[in-house]
């Protein structure tokens, strides 16, 4: 939304399609309800509502001065380069339908989902990713449960906890791995983001006005249950992450939400041989310059397929991808300094909220590792120890983990780090994926067929 925005503020001229999955405009952050009469109702559990408001004004006017084609509710799948001209075509799908959409350039802004780690019981009915239970929450107005339980790292799981909080809910407890204070050292890059001290305080008023319980140095290390979960097990961790055994108690629950950061989405870079770099937590994602380039020509990331960082870090992201895409760097650059600002709160979080190591300890052998294909830890373990297969790509081959429905996007970080040890995090052979999103067999046989379904619309950029 933010680069469709710049782009037509920069040139009015320009011819601009924004392609989303989504039936509404609001992307993962500002999810809106399929339903409109459920929107009043969901708008109190949204933040930074004006920005969104002013972002969709923007763009409706946009549409309506012939700048804008906005294309809801269509996938895209893959996207390929002409070799010769350069063009690039996102191929999408809506339903049946297959549409090709050609333009000189291309903005990625695929965001991301939550990066997991598997402990025994994590598959019963019950057990979440902490982003599920607010897309739930900020979409449909639903609680995931009536008494929850958050685990992980990092400031999203105090937010999530606020928001079921705020609904309804009662959060048994946000059990945080590591201490607060390790923000201690970082304290510079908090005073240069006001904004994010002005979120952090609210967040306290929401945790003391709803007494919830903050557990740094604390882990959820197992679900129980029968049919779905009823206990979670909690304990604390020392100060090298490692579980204190002694410590571990049962709290009773009829959810749990976790999330261990977020895995930026970058099938579609990869997909056109974008260059990859390893962030500072760990996760591969897609390397730009100070414009938004990538590697590319005419290829553009923004938001947390570049780097996770946050909504106000996307944002400026997308305003400089906007600009450049339509020749204005000028402009773009204005905007480099404050970006530089909110990655240096980025850096400053991953720093502060690692992963740590307790998981692999706390696995057993019959813990589900990917859950699509009910690939268990003994068998990761057997790949993965094996000589002549001790790398991710021949464990996915030998064991089918990565190979079911979600494509390895909730095992993917796992598998990785069980497969290569020395090189934990690394999911280049997870992520590349020729199919970014599921598409029918319907669809692709129409990108053979000179019919109405599959239509090309060429563009200026």
């Amino acid at each position: 939304m933010a680069a469709a925005a710049a782009a037509i503020q920069s040139q009015p001229s320009a011819r601009i399609v924004l392609i989303d999955g989504n039936r509404n405009l609001g992307g993962q952050y500002w999810r809106q309800p399929f339903d409109p009469r459920l929107a009043e109702v969901t708008s109190r559990h949204h933040h930074h509502l004006n920005t969104y408001h002013n972002l969709r004004r923007r763009l409706e006017e946009g549409e309506a001065a012939g700048a804008l084609d906005l294309l809801l509710g269509r996938w895209v799948w893959t996207v390929t380069r002409d070799p010769d001209s350069g063009v690039f075509t996102a191929h999408t799908t809506h339903g049946h339908t297959a549409e090709g959409i050609s333009g000189r350039s291309i903005i990625l802004a695929a965001g991301a989902y939550d990066r997991q780690l598997p402990f025994p019981g994590w598959d019963l009915p019950g057990v979440v990713t902490a982003g599920g239970a607010q897309a739930l929450l900020k979409s449909n107005d639903v609680l995931v449960g009536k008494r929850v339980a958050v685990g992980g790292t990092g400031p999203f799981l105090v937010a999530v906890a606020a928001g079921l909080a705020e609904a309804g809910a009662t959060i048994a407890g946000v059990h945080e791995a590591n201490s607060y204070l390790k923000w201690a050292p970082h304290a510079g890059h908090l005073a240069s983001n006001p904004s994010k001290l002005a979120e952090g305080a609210e967040l306290a008023l929401q945790i003391a006005k709803h007494r919830i319980p903050i557990h740094p140095r604390s882990a959820i290390i197992e679900a129980r249950g029968s049919g779905r979960v009823r206990q979670a097990v909690v304990a604390k961790l020392d100060s090298d992450g490692k579980v204190i055994g002694s410590t571990a108690k049962t709290v009773d629950v009829d959810a749990i939400a976790v999330g261990w950061g977020f895995t930026a989405q970058i099938e579609l870079a990869l997909s056109l041989g974008a260059t990859t770099r390893v962030d500072v937590d760990g996760t591969e994602v897609v390397a730009t310059d100070e414009l938004q380039c990538t590697s590319v020509d005419g290829l553009f990331a923004a938001g947390e397929t570049s780097g996770i960082g946050g909504l106000e870090l996307a944002l400026v992201e997308g305003e400089i991808a906007g600009k450049t895409a339509v020749l204005d760097s000028r402009a773009a650059r204005a905007l480099t300094s404050r970006r530089r600002r909110k990655q240096g709160f980025a850096t400053a979080m991953h720093n502060a909220h690692p992963v740590t190591d307790h998981w692999q300890n706390q696995l057993t052998d019959d813990t589900v590792i990917c859950r699509c294909e009910e690939v268990t830890y003994d068998r990761v373990l057997s790949a993965a120890t094996d000589a002549l297969s001790n790398e991710p790509r021949s464990t996915k081959l030998l064991t089918r983990t990565g190979m079911g429905w979600c494509q390895g996007r909730m095992c993917g970080y796992a598998a990785s780090c069980l497969s290569t040890p020395t090189i934990a995090g690394g999911t280049d052979a997870f992520a590349k994926r020729p199919v970014a999103a599921p598409v029918t067999l319907g669809a692709l046989a129409a990108l053979n067929d000179s019919g109405p379904a599959d239509r090309t619309v060429s563009r200026n950029i």
